[in-house]
């Protein structure tokens, strides 16, 4: 998404996705927190305001106990896919 450290630092992971895909993400945290991994297809805005879609993997870390305690995204940019399906 070409933001630098610095430019992340400031922003939530949140704020890099249109609001279709905030939504989405948000909703899926309740199922992430029950240590259940997620996949869904999201766009993001790029530093340089363009989208980018991406399949977001979201996997729960949890502590020895269970507990969770974050979540490890993985990207994977599928955004030519996503404008050879649109054609």
């Amino acid at each position: 998404l070409e933001y630098s450290l610095e430019e992340l630092r400031d922003h939530s992971f949140y704020d890099l996705m249109i609001p279709e895909t905030r939504i989405q993400a948000q909703a899926m945290m309740v199922r992430l927190q029950q240590g259940d991994r997620q996949r869904f297809d999201g766009c993001f805005r790029c530093s340089d305001r363009t989208l980018r879609w991406a399949i977001v993997s979201m996997t729960p870390i949890l502590t020895p106990q269970n507990k969770f305690s974050g979540v490890l995204v993985m990207l994977t940019d599928i955004t030519e896919r996503k404008q050879a399906e649109a054609e």
